[in-house]
């Protein structure tokens, strides 16, 4: 939806819950592609050409993956793949994200609520900025939904 509906430079609001939580057992990858990865590089497209072939051979993650019910370890590398959809965004504002630090670590901005993120936006932008509304709905019984 971003990239069908936006323009470039333009910016994106969120409207997440945002906490830091690792499935340990079921994506043991994932902590480090969030560790290592992404303070080298966020385009997905480089993190393929240089991580991928590492992550696919990790034999931590590989014993995991056959043995006790994890994800394989490239999964934490294709979980980067949505971050192409913010390629010609000019900026990333999350709203009130419960651990301010995870956006952060993406380089995103953070607002304490929805309201504040779409003024500054506004500012940004000017008066005659548009303003397009995506709803996804949660998972039922999300508590964060």
């Amino acid at each position: 939806m971003i990239d069908a509906a936006t323009k470039p430079g333009c910016t994106v609001v969120m409207a997440a819950a945002v906490r830091e939580a690792w499935d340990r057992v079921h994506h043991p990858s994932y902590r480090d592609v969030w560790e290592r990865v992404l303070p080298q590089t966020r385009d997905p497209y480089e993190i393929n050409a240089r991580f991928e072939h590492e992550f696919a051979r990790h034999e931590a993650h590989i014993d995991a993956y056959r043995h006790r019910f994890a994800f394989h370890p490239i999964h934490g590398i294709l979980a980067t793949h949505p971050l192409k959809r913010l390629q010609r965004v000019g900026r990333v504002i999350v709203a009130a994200p419960r651990d301010a630090h995870v956006p952060r670590h993406l380089g995103w901005d953070v607002a304490p609520s929805v309201e504040d993120a779409v003024a500054r936006a506004q500012k940004l932008h000017g008066p005659g900025a548009t303003v397009g509304v995506v709803e996804q709905p949660g998972m039922p019984g999300d508590p964060d939904r």
